[in-house]
Order: structure tokens, then sequence, then C-alpha cells
């Protein structure tokens, strides 16, 4: 399935964001000890921690509802990736997946964190 987009009416304003390169690497060990190490991919890919706030106002129609809609039906429980601007230059859009289900915290404004890696 192709990528979705962001949910409308849903910040993009991403902060504490933290980047880990992704194991580009696979070896072959011989049995005389001799091991040969090759890229699997000509591009290492990365993956990101980072936090959004989306106000609560327990209504079905706050950001912060519409955020776990989107969650939900649209992105499928993070079986689906997302454009999202490009965690490094902040320029453009880039498809991320997400690796584990977001988790928030706070009250009338909730700061999500989201882990994703790229696509």
């Amino acid at each position: 399935m192709s990528a979705v987009s962001w949910p409308d009416n849903v910040n993009m304003k991403a902060y504490n964001a933290t980047e880990t390169a992704l194991d580009n690497t696979t070896a072959l060990e011989f049995e005389s000890g001799k091991k040969r190490v090759y890229q699997k991919n000509s591009r290492t890919r990365a993956a990101f921690s980072f936090c959004i706030t989306c106000l609560n106002n327990n209504t079905a129609s706050c950001e912060y509802a519409r955020f776990w809609d989107w969650y939900k039906n649209t992105l499928k429980g993070g079986a689906n990736s997302f454009y999202f601007t490009d965690l490094l230059t902040k320029d453009g859009l880039t498809e991320y997946r997400m690796t584990s289900t977001p988790s928030a915290s706070g009250q009338r404004y909730k700061e999500i964190t989201i882990e994703v890696e790229e696509v």
C-alpha cells in the first residue's frame, strides 16, 4: 500500500528529535575466521524519535483526537507508512513508518512521542 498523508489540522512541529543510523551491513563469515562485510542498500536509512504537542479539550474534533483517529483508521495502527516533514533537513516530505505505538502525556496539551524509521 502507498504512504498516507499526515492528518489535516494536526501540526507537524516536531521537536526533541533524536536520530540513529540503522545497520546497513550484512556479514559473511568463513570457517577460516575471515569475515566479509557487504552493504545491504545503496543508502543508509535512519530511525528517529520526536515529539509533537496537540491541544486536547476532550472533544472528538480536537487536535489530539484527530491524531488518534488518523493513527487507528488511516494509518491502520502503524501498518501503513506516512509522509512527514523531513526530520533532517526540515524541507520537503519524507516517507516514514512507525516502529512502535505512539505514547502521550499531559492533560490540556498532550505531548505525543513518535518513533519512526525512513522507508
